[in-house]
């Protein structure tokens, strides 16, 4: 082993009379573990629930949509099937069911609520939505059923809102009512409640009820048009290139809309967020590694007296540099190691044991999801354990520039 190395790996075991130089050192390795901790948690957290959203969202949605170009203007379109068909017929492309989309009233027996009634092909609906995976009473074939009562599904939190259950009885208020001897009155609907899901979505869980299709026509007097066609592709992150396909396919006549279009608000806010939050940690990392150059300055001023005894038997500039430079690269190494234990322990226990809640009326999920991933740690490994190096220059210069007979004449 060179004398540079083992010099500075010497220097971290103070002596007794040195103990706040110990203090200092253990500050400085505290510090850029908690910034390394910090900054993986932080980092886990944001990628995760990015990635809990996205698969809450695409689970209940398509990854596009195609409307009539008179949409907007409350136009639908007036042949499903044929979209359906030639949707198919593109490359890539694995599932398409048309839905009708409108606003109504439920009212159950422990009070009422508004909701966005979705009205869905159960046959082919499973080739973009997962419902299957997602129900947790009952089968969305049950919505087909004719007898007694027509059928509608609801999210759980939707179900304990209306205090009912599988087998139970809800009440739907339409937005357009009949007219009577005493002015407009509103319209009511039984129905029964078939099946219930739970998407893990609060915005969905709780304000989503599902109606087949053709009565939710009947209901909102669409007649054979409905809103919209969605289509489901094998590749979420190609929806781009499918929509061009499907552009060319379909005609001048339809709008196409991915997923990314409807939801790049949310995401790109996600985004943003990660990148602020990891630029203010890696402050806060960088700050603590100024700890080492504190320390180092210290040492550099206790050990002038060797310092100048190395110089005086032939040491150089650049020996002396790496001494120090070994012993601050050292504790950066010391302290990363652990923050990355640290960090990857605490993300582990809050995907097993949660510890991080929130309201889900609030942010859309209870707990916080953490998602690791090793090209995330090993970037902020490197970067703590390079900014831990690029800090040891300075002291290390001050040392390297230090005159041994000035050092020595006074002793």
């Amino acid at each position: 082993m060179k004398y540079e190395y083992f010099i500075g790996l010497r220097y971290l075991r103070a002596k007794r009379r040195q103990t706040f130089v110990s203090v200092i050192t253990g500050i400085s390795v505290t510090g850029v573990m908690v910034g390394v901790a910090a900054l993986i948690i932080v980092l886990a957290g944001m990628d995760g629930v990015q990635e809990y959203m996205r698969d809450k969202i695409l689970g209940f949605n398509a990854h596009l949509n195609v409307y009539d170009r008179s949409f907007y203007s409350n136009q639908g379109i007036s042949d499903p099937e044929e979209v359906v068909k030639k949707a198919k017929t593109v490359k890539g492309v694995t599932g398409a069911s048309p839905f009708i989309m409108e606003q109504a009233m439920l009212k159950g027996s422990s009070g009422g609520s508004g909701v966005m009634i979705r009205g869905i092909d159960p046959e082919t609906a499973g080739e973009v939505m997962a419902l299957g995976e997602h129900m947790v009473q009952g089968s969305i074939e049950d919505l087909d059923s004719e007898e007694g009562l027509p059928r509608i599904c609801l999210g759980q939190e939707l179900r304990f809102r209306l205090g009912t259950h599988k087998g139970g009885e809800v009440t739907m208020i339409l937005p357009e009512g009949k007219m009577s001897p005493l002015g407009l009155a509103p319209s009511f609907r039984r129905f029964k409640v078939a099946c219930v899901y739970k998407f893990g979505f609060y915005e969905v869980d709780s304000g989503v009820a599902l109606l087949d299709i053709d009565l939710a026509g009947k209901l909102f007097k669409r007649g054979d048009k409905v809103d919209a066609v969605e289509i489901k592709t094998d590749n979420i992150y190609k929806v781009g290139e499918t929509k061009d396909k499907l552009k060319e396919v379909l005609g001048s006549g339809y709008h196409v809309e991915t997923w990314w279009e409807r939801q790049s608000g949310l995401f790109a806010a996600l985004k943003m967020e990660q990148l602020l939050s990891g630029l203010v940690l890696s402050l806060i990392m960088l700050v603590a590694c100024f700890n080492i150059v504190s320390m180092l300055l210290m040492v550099v001023m206790e050990k002038y007296r060797d310092i100048a005894i190395l110089k005086s038997m032939g040491a150089t500039d650049g020996g002396i540099m790496r001494i120090f430079i070994t012993q601050g690269t050292i504790i950066g190494v010391i302290g990363t190691l652990l923050g990355v234990i640290v960090g990857v322990t605490l993300c582990y226990i809050q995907n097993v044991h949660p510890i991080l809640k929130f309201d889900p009326s609030i942010y859309q999920f209870s707990n916080v999801p953490m998602k690791l991933t090793w090209l995330n740690v090993a970037g902020v490994a490197v970067g703590a354990i390079l900014l831990s190096f690029l800090t040891t220059l300075y002291p290390s210069w001050q040392a390297a520039r230090s005159k041994p007979a000035e050092s020595l004449r006074y002793e």
